[in-house]
């Protein structure tokens, strides 16, 4: 993929690379699937930055991803700062446009309620949880 201007690939490679984390994990190998996603993140981090309209709902799901992928990996501390980020990107989305948006939060306050469990915290994730069930039944 050698290119004069590599950024113009930047979006191809990090949906790959979320692809990729996706098949590690199903494979068995938590541990590729974070590096995998981590340096997704990283690129949608970059494209978020220049262009937030169109790249900030891929940001959003390559953090929830990355939860997922870090607490397959039994790393639920980081798993739950991933999680937490990606609840604020996907809140401000569902602000813009709910109906877009509106299942990617519920999907992602579950995973939170999920990771608050994992590291001992039942009163937010009892929380978290309600939440994800009230906007998954459009009552948000």
């Amino acid at each position: 993929m050698a290119s004069a201007d590599a950024s113009t690939h930047e979006p191809d490679l990090a949906r790959a690379l979320r692809n990729l984390s996706v098949h590690l994990e199903a494979a068995g190998r938590p541990p590729e699937a974070v590096d995998a996603i981590a340096e997704a993140v990283v690129f949608y981090r970059r494209l978020a930055k220049a262009n937030p309209v169109t790249h900030e709902p891929d940001l959003a799901r390559a953090l929830n991803n990355l939860g997922v992928h870090l607490e397959a990996a039994g790393r639920p501390a980081e798993a739950l700062a991933a999680t937490e980020e990606a609840v604020v990107f996907y809140r401000s989305l569902a602000t813009v446009d709910a109906s877009t948006h509106e299942p990617g939060l519920a999907k992602v306050l579950h995973n939170l309620g999920v990771r608050l469990a994992a590291v001992g915290r039942p009163v937010e994730a009892v929380a978290a949880t309600d939440e994800a069930k009230r906007r998954a039944m459009g009552a948000g």
